[in-house]
């Protein structure tokens, strides 16, 4: 069995969390993928932080970062993040998880309010957009994990709209 968790990069950097964090961490099975949220308010050097700490602390483990599709500026400064990210993982870096980024998607729950997506101005408005451009493969990244929030889809996207962005994304793969 394969596992997976979810941690914070704020928690694994912070103070007083950080020991705690990586304590636990020593007790999850090798190969378990730890999944790094990239969330609006963090600065964008936090996940570069994080990868070279679970790299140095918890080398058994599978990180995995998030991309929040609609809020990278530009395809360079995809393709630098990608780059801070392979050198904190010594090149070792093969899966990511693409999100669109939906900047009101973690309000939901405490407004009861259907997320929207707010264009960043930069060039990948889904992650379609983000997948299409190649900048993943050309880093190195050999796998994608997708996922979908209905709460932030539910309010802009129908289910026919859903299923040809789902199949236009499984296609690029492909391709």
């Amino acid at each position: 069995m394969r596992l997976s968790l979810e941690v914070l990069p704020t928690k694994l950097l912070g103070s007083g969390t950080s020991s705690l964090t990586t304590s636990l961490l020593a007790l999850v099975p090798r190969g378990t993928r730890v999944y790094l949220p990239s969330l609006p308010g963090d600065a964008p050097a936090a996940m570069g932080a994080a990868l070279a700490h679970l790299h140095a602390s918890a080398p058994h483990v599978e990180p995995v970062p998030h991309i929040a599709a609609s809020r990278v500026p530009s395809e360079a400064e995809l393709l630098r993040r990608l780059d801070s990210w392979q050198e904190a993982c010594s090149n070792q870096l093969s899966e990511v998880l693409v999100v669109r980024g939906d900047e009101g998607a973690h309000d939901t729950a405490a407004h009861g309010n259907p997320a929207s997506p707010r264009p960043s101005g930069g060039p990948f408005a889904t992650t379609l957009d983000l997948l299409e451009s190649g900048a993943l493969a050309r880093r190195g990244v050999e796998t994608v994990g997708l996922c979908g929030h209905p709460e932030g889809i539910g309010a802009t996207v129908s289910t026919g709209e859903g299923i040809v962005h789902l199949k236009g994304k499984t296609g690029v793969g492909t391709r």
